[in-house]
Order: C-alpha cells, then sequence, then structure tokens
C-alpha cells in the first residue's frame, strides 16, 4: 500500500515537472516571438525612412538640362512624350493673355514641385513653342540656372549681350551658346529708368547698368 503511494506521488511530481516545464518554454517562445516580431517592426519602419530619404536625395527636379531649344525630355517645335514620364507631376490648363491689345488663349503644361509651378511649357496644336523655367530646377551644363547672378553669367559667357524689350517689358541676357535661350534678368536691380529705353522694339544695355544684386529670375526658350 505504502509503495503504491509512493508510485502514485512520484507519477504526479512528474507530471507536475512537465506541466512547469511546457509553460516556460510557451512563455519563452512566445517572449522570443514578440522580440522577432518587434524587430521586423524596427527594420520595416528603418527601411521606409531610408526609402524616403533616397527618393528625395534623388529628386528629378534637381536634374533639368538646358540646352538650346531643349529642356530633358521637352523640345520645342515637337509634341511632348506620350506617356510624360511617371515620376513627373504635371498639369494642364488654358490661359487668357493679351499681346498688344489682342486677346490670345494658350494651352500650357505646367511641372509642378510641392504644389509650385517650376516650368510651363506653351502648347500650339500639341505641339511645344515655348518653354518657361520659373525655379532653380534647370541649369545650363555650366550651372546657370535661376537664382544665379548676373556676375556669375558674364563670368560664364563672356560673350554674353543685354537687352531691354519693351513689348515683354524684361532685361535679358543672352549667349551664342545657348541660341533661342533668354535668360531673364531682375528689373528692379537696373540702375536707370526703363522708360529712356522706348526709342526702340530691343535695346542694348550693359551690365554695369545693374546693381550688384541683378540676377536670373526666369528662363524662356523659344
Amino acid at each position: 500500500m505504502i509503495m503504491k503511494q509512493v508510485t502514485f506521488l512520484l507519477f504526479f511530481a512528474t507530471l507536475l515537472l512537465f506541466a512547469c516545464n511546457n509553460s516556460n518554454k510557451k512563455q519563452k517562445d512566445n517572449s522570443e516571438a514578440k522580440t522577432e516580431q518587434s524587430k521586423s517592426y524596427e527594420n520595416k519602419d528603418i527601411d521606409t525612412d531610408e526609402n524616403i530619404s533616397k527618393s528625395k536625395s534623388e529628386s528629378y527636379y534637381d536634374g533639368f538640362l538646358i540646352n538650346s531649344k531643349e529642356l530633358d525630355f521637352i523640345i520645342i517645335n515637337e509634341p511632348l512624350p506620350e506617356p510624360i514620364p511617371d515620376f513627373i507631376s504635371y498639369q494642364m490648363y488654358e490661359k487668357l493673355e493679351y499681346e498688344e491689345g489682342v486677346e490670345y488663349i494658350y494651352n500650357y503644361f505646367s511641372i509642378t514641385d510641392n504644389k509650385n509651378e517650376v516650368i510651363k511649357a506653351q502648347l500650339n496644336d500639341g505641339i511645344v513653342t515655348n518653354i518657361f523655367v520659373l525655379s532653380d530646377v534647370a541649369q545650363t551644363e555650366e550651372g546657370i540656372g535661376i537664382g544665379a547672378s548676373l556676375d556669375d553669367i558674364c563670368g560664364v559667357y563672356l560673350d554674353i549681350e543685354l537687352y531691354y524689350t519693351y513689348e515683354s517689358d524684361i532685361f535679358f541676357a543672352e549667349t551664342p551658346k545657348y541660341p533661342d535661350v533668354q535668360f531673364v534678368i531682375s528689373e528692379d536691380s537696373y540702375k536707370y529708368d526703363k522708360k529712356d529705353l522706348t526709342n526702340s522694339d530691343l535695346v542694348e544695355v550693359k551690365p554695369e547698368d545693374f546693381d550688384e544684386k541683378a540676377k536670373i529670375v526666369e528662363i524662356r526658350m523659344f
């Protein structure tokens, strides 16, 4: 009888020990699973941040190259490519404009960055007729773009010429290196009264006619 009681107690103790070991193992497995899951989420967050950072550092808006009659995939006297590159944010719109008292409706292809218009192309029956660079997202191969000073552009292009046209009411610089490209100079940097420049459609001016704040504010291609 005593032997049966001892055997029963030993059997019960063995079951209890086995149950405790299983419980500890499950808790350990659950803990390890939670740890691995946490690591998985952490890695996912890190990857996401790296992708965002990479996307920003490789933004296409830092890479438009200005050539004569050509701004990357936008080319004067040619239609826009189909489809438009999928990394470009853009819109199409019409605009009513007046030229010498005559009313015109123009169609525009407009590239935007954070909802700001940075480049626009004027279209006529689907053909690009003019391109306007409005931000520093585009430069010549020499690094000249919006915001460059007049001193910079004169230093890079020694054959630069400066003009004022009262028809468009702008001062602009041009160089034989880039035919059909006008670098529009800030109007308020002209030292004198531009009303004295209306004796001809196109009047040549000199770099010394502008103060040190003179810079490129727009680039026109036609």
